[in-house]
Formats: structure tokens, C-alpha cells, sequence
């Protein structure tokens, strides 16, 4: 039995050891393939481009007008004057106020891409940490019932050796084979777990989903360091989806004041020039828009007041959805961080050592096998429950991030 308990150590040692091989893909090197290839941030910055070169465009009038014209006057119409010819270039321009907001309407537009680009950036590199988050705890509880297995099968020759000798029951026998069991149904879902999982980070990466991957090194991402006052400042300011909301709001405002500026006359610019028999004349034009029409003018007017009020509710909204996230993140990273360390620096030590003393007494005869596999148990949990707290950690790290608007939290 002095070897089952090197065994037992030994192989949930490993475990931890397994990840400092050579070919093991980091979680800065998953987030840093988000960045990179991440269809959803190559489709939010190709729509910010997008955006962006129609803002010097959007204030600008319309192209002119250019025409030309030819009349002849027939022979039977006594009409002794020559041909005459004539061409003339005519322009419409909408009252300066109005191109004015329509171009900060456009700047607004654009704005709010570049806000949004930044958030399928911030989204890409969270779901890659929550996707190699779970990869990780998957691979994890699947190593971990693989040693739990080969534990098991050992034990349970070892159970039927003691029983062959008359040192121990038939019931031990078959509890351990039953153990066995049981721990195989749970590695066959473990398996599939992991399975999806590795799904999961490649799309994140932005790779096909049956990619090959090589293990996966621990995260251990640090806490961090900024204090409550500081990440809502970071919020209230860099948030981009607030970004885009207040960007949206302001669009909205300034296509208010286009619709106002309409009921202002638009301008039409005329200059023709005729020649006729040789001689030439000028003539220009001026005219003025005339709105009467006015109840179109106030509906679309009423309608843009309309959607300017939507778009500050909106922007109200975002900005207490952004705060709520940020204090359920907060707590959950600070109590995640808190677990985590916990689970390293006691539950994990104070679970080994309940298993050595277990395995001494099993040695000795003094205390039975139920004993010594609640004690493995209590070991295998610890040992699960400490991966999925460092998953935890990680999938709240992507929860702040998400909350204040940057890859990387303070």
C-alpha cells in the first residue's frame, strides 16, 4: 500500500507538472490570435473603414447639372435668325446649416464604428479567454480522471490481493470495481467536454474547429490592481459600447438639426450661355426653395425628435447595464481570485495530507477502504475544483474586460 500512496501523489503531481512541457500554446498567445484573425474584429474594422471615408463626402452638395441645348427653327416659320446653341451648368444647394449637421451626422456614424470596431476587438480576445478558460478545465478534470482511473485499477488488484490473503473483504473488491465505473462514465463525458471546448477556442482564434492544438499551459493571469473608483472611471470613459451609444445619441442630435434647418429654402444656382448668329449673351439665376409643403417638414422634423430622445434613453440604459456588469465582474474576480489561491495554498495541501494518513491507516488496518476512497474522492475534488476556479477566474477577468473596455484590465 506504500505504493499505492506514491502513486497517488505522484500521478496528481504530474498533472501539474504536464504543463510546463515544450509545444504548449499560452493563453497571451490565444488572445494575441484573437487580435489577429478573429473574422468578427476584421468585419467591425472593415466597417469602420467603411464609415469613415464617407464623412468628408456627406456635407458636400450634390454633382451639378450640365446641359446642353441646339434648336433650329424651320424654313416655313419665316424665322430668318440662325441656329442657336446653348449650354448652361445649374447647381442645388441645400442651406449651409443643413450640409453642416448632415456632415457631423456622418462624423457621429463614424465615430460610433470606430467605437464598436474597438468592442469586436475587447469581445474577440474575452470569448478567447472564456474559450481557452473552459479548454483548459475540460483537459484538466479529463487528466485528472485518466489518473483516477489507472488509481482505481490499481486499487482494486490490490483490494483483491488483500481479500485472496484474508486481509480484506469481498465488498472492497467491489466497491473499487463500482468506483471504477463510475469514474469511467465520467471520463467519456469529460472527453466530450473537451471536444466541444477545443471547438470553441478555435473559432476564437479564428480557426477552423477541428484544428489541431497542443496542450494548453496554465492561465494564471494576474488580479488586478485598479480599485473600484478607477475601473468605473475607466468605464464611464472607454467603454465602447457606451462609446457608441453616445455617438448614436449625438447623430441622432445632429440629424435633429438637419430636419429643423429644412424648413430654410435650399438654393439653386444657374449660369447658361447662348449663342446664336455669332452673337453670344450671358445670363444667370438665383432661386429659393420655397417649403410649403411645411407638414412634411414638421412630421420628419417630429420624427428625428423622436429618435434623438430614443437614442439618450438608450445611452441611459447602456451606461447603468455597463455599471451593473462592472460590480458583478468586480466581485466575481476578487472572490474568484480569493478561491483560487485558497485551493493552491490550503484545500489542496490539507486534501493530500487527509489521503496520507487515510492510506497509513488503511496500511495498518485501522480504518476501512470506504475510508481511503472518500479520501482519493476528497483529493480528486480538491483537485478539479482548484482547475475550475482557475477557469473561473479567467472567465471573470473576461467579464471585466468586456465591463470596462479593454483587452487588458488594470
Amino acid at each position: 500500500m506504500v505504493e499505492f500512496m506514491v502513486v497517488v501523489l505522484s500521478l496528481f503531481l504530474a498533472v501539474e507538472a504536464g504543463a510546463a512541457a515544450s509545444g504548449v500554446l499560452t493563453l497571451p498567445a490565444a488572445l494575441e490570435a484573437a487580435r489577429r484573425d478573429a473574422p468578427s474584429v476584421r468585419a467591425a474594422a472593415l466597417h469602420r473603414e467603411a464609415e469613415r471615408v464617407l464623412v468628408k463626402g456627406a456635407a458636400t452638395p450634390e454633382k451639378p447639372m450640365l446641359e446642353l441645348e441646339r434648336a433650329r427653327a424651320p424654313a416655313s416659320a419665316g424665322v430668318q435668325n440662325g441656329p442657336e446653341t446653348s449650354w448652361s451648368v445649374s447647381q442645388q444647394l441645400p442651406f449651409p446649416t443643413t450640409l453642416l449637421y448632415r456632415g457631423r451626422a456622418a462624423a457621429r456614424e463614424a465615430d460610433a464604428a470606430a467605437a464598436l470596431s474597438r468592442r469586436a476587438l475587447v469581445e474577440a480576445t474575452a470569448r478567447a479567454r472564456e474559450s481557452y478558460a473552459d479548454l483548459y478545465e475540460a483537459e484538466r478534470a479529463l487528466a485528472l480522471l485518466d489518473e483516477i482511473v489507472d488509481l482505481l485499477r490499481r486499487f482494486s488488484r490490490v483490494a483483491e490481493s488483500k481479500y485472496a490473503a484474508g486481509k480484506g473483504t469481498q465488498a472492497d473488491a467491489m466497491k473499487a470495481q463500482l468506483e471504477l465505473t463510475r469514474m469511467l462514465n465520467d471520463k467519456a463525458l469529460a472527453e466530450a467536454a473537451v471536444e466541444g471546448a477545443r471547438g470553441a477556442l478555435n473559432a476564437a482564434m479564428g480557426r477552423e474547429e477541428d484544428s489541431p492544438l497542443p496542450a494548453l499551459a496554465p492561465p494564471r493571469s494576474a488580479p488586478p490592481e485598479a480599485s473600484w473608483t478607477e475601473l468605473r472611471a475607466i468605464a464611464l470613459s472607454e467603454n465602447p459600447g457606451l462609446a457608441a451609444a453616445v455617438r448614436e445619441e449625438e447623430k441622432a442630435r445632429a440629424e435633429l438639426g438637419m430636419r429643423r434647418s429644412e424648413w430654410l429654402p435650399d438654393i439653386s444656382l444657374r449660369y447658361r450661355r447662348r449663342s446664336e448668329s455669332g452673337v453670344r449673351s450671358h445670363d444667370a439665376s438665383l432661386g429659393l426653395s420655397v417649403p410649403l409643403w411645411f407638414w412634411k417638414q414638421a412630421a420628419e422634423t417630429s420624427h428625428a425628435g423622436y429618435e434623438a430622445d430614443y437614442a439618450q434613453a438608450v445611452r441611459d440604459a447602456e451606461r447603468l447595464e455597463v455599471l451593473s456588469a462592472l460590480r458583478a465582474a468586480h466581485v466575481f474576480v476578487r472572490t474568484e481570485a480569493r478561491l483560487r489561491e485558497a485551493y493552491r495554498t490550503t484545500v489542496i495541501p490539507q486534501a493530500e495530507s487527509a489521503l496520507r494518513s487515510a492510506e497509513a491507516a488503511y496500511q495498518s488496518d485501522r480504518a476501512g477502504f470506504l475510508d481511503l476512497l472518500d479520501a482519493g474522492r476528497s483529493l480528486a475534488t480538491a483537485r478539479l475544483e482548484s482547475a475550475r476556479h482557475e477557469a473561473d477566474f479567467e472567465r471573470a477577468l473576461a467579464a471585466l474586460s468586456r465591463a470596462v473596455g479593454r483587452e487588458t484590465v488594470p
